[in-house]
């Protein structure tokens, strides 16, 4: 049995590390990305916002990523989250829309 750590948005470099010894399942929710920009700059400080929606940076971290959609609250079209995770903005938007930290 593998720890499953959910709603994984803000990980700094230290927790990532943490998690991937423990064996732990990084559970992210891609489309968060898009509900959350309206906000995310406002209410991180920026110390927490360079390590917020951190997916690549966990990847490349060897921690296991797994992407979910927190249904109802998000679709749960996984070809939608898979999108929203590569390109950070709704299908409709153009690339300059998209979320950047």
């Amino acid at each position: 049995e593998r720890p499953i750590l959910t709603h994984c948005q803000i990980l700094n470099t230290q927790q990532i590390a943490r998690a991937k010894a423990l064996g732990a399942v990084a559970a992210i929710q891609p489309s968060f990305v898009l509900s959350d920009r309206r906000w995310a700059s406002q209410v991180l400080g920026p110390a927490q916002l360079q390590h917020a929606y951190c997916w690549r940076t966990m990847l490349h971290s060897g921690l296991m990523v797994a992407g979910s959609s927190d249904a109802p609250i998000e679709t749960c079209n996984f070809l939608q989250g898979i999108f929203d995770a590569v390109y950070r903005r709704a299908p409709t938007e153009n690339d300059a829309d998209a979320f950047k930290l």
